[in-house]
């Protein structure tokens, strides 16, 4: 499976004094693809919102406020499709190399 770092300057973002925010943005980085596969870029995510809102236990009106928070933020982008949604954490290297 393998493991993400989650940075300490995470406690002092406006993502974190944000419950659900938080919540959806640790698992956007979870299932992030590590790498480029299946059509799909480093930091991306192609998700269904009723099988994520299931997943996170979270209702659709909830996840969708988080997401656009995250969106408002410039965190990531959002490209809805009819059946699926690509989400994009912008700044994948930021978040998850660091030298």
């Amino acid at each position: 499976m393998g493991r993400v770092p989650l940075w300490r300057e995470f406690l002092n973002s406006t993502i974190n004094r944000n419950s659900y925010a938080t919540h959806v943005w640790v698992n956007l980085i979870l299932m992030a693809s590590w790498t480029k596969r299946e059509g799909l870029n480093r930091g991306q995510i192609l998700v269904n919102m009723t099988e994520l809102s299931e997943q996170m236990n979270m209702s659709k009106p909830t996840l969708r406020k988080a997401i656009k928070f995250l969106e408002e933020r410039e965190d990531i982008t959002v490209k809805r499709g009819q059946h699926q949604t690509l989400i994009t954490i912008i700044k994948w290297d930021r978040w998850q190399i660091r030298k």
